[in-house]
């Protein structure tokens, strides 16, 4: 099925695209979490019945948009160093399993919206950016890495496990790094 794209698309321009890419999906984040919280907040009856649900999610949208914004600009940071460092490792013919762990991040987080759609049968913020952008990319680079033998050749257990740790840290890392610059 791919067959046809793989020679066309150079593996580098998948990497190049990558910070395009996450600014896509979190500028959609960034552009409805306003709306997502009316959204959670108009629903008080519903809420109670399955606050289970919907609380951890009133938290996480139940901060300033400019907080949000810092901890965006925070990953993007990581996103550009590892996007530079990634293109270094392919010139020099290195090994890209750093940039196949990246890439199996941001589809962890790609499922991490859908599920939260599916369980609240709305569109979250990030959801639609998730099925559009993040899946297709994600699944085709790391299609590609798998072919190029730079990357990891099967994504396993070992390695969603260790991008499920990074996503929590860095996501974790980002917020903290929010709280002290944008209070």
């Amino acid at each position: 099925m791919w067959d046809s794209l793989d020679s066309l698309v150079p593996l580098s321009a998948l990497v190049w695209v990558f910070p395009i890419i996450f600014l896509i999906h979190d500028g959609e984040e960034l552009l409805t979490q306003p709306r997502w919280k009316q959204i959670i907040q108009s629903r008080p009856a519903r809420l109670a019945r399955r606050r289970w649900l919907w609380r951890p999610w009133m938290q996480l949208f139940d901060i300033p948009r400019s907080r949000l914004a810092a901890a965006v600009a925070f990953i993007f940071a990581i996103v550009v160093i590892v996007t530079l460092r990634t293109i270094s490792a392919l010139r020099a013919g290195e090994n890209l399993r750093l940039f196949t762990i990246v890439v199996t991040m941001l589809l962890l987080n790609a499922f991490t919206h859908i599920v939260h759609a599916l369980l609240t049968r709305r569109c979250p913020p990030g959801a639609a950016t998730s099925v559009l952008v993040l899946l297709p990319y994600c699944a085709y680079t790391l299609h590609r890495l798998s072919l190029s033998g730079k990357g990891m050749a099967t994504i396993d257990g070992h390695v969603l496990g260790l991008a499920a740790i990074a996503l929590l840290a860095t996501v974790a890392a980002a917020h903290l790094f929010a709280r002290i610059v944008a209070p």
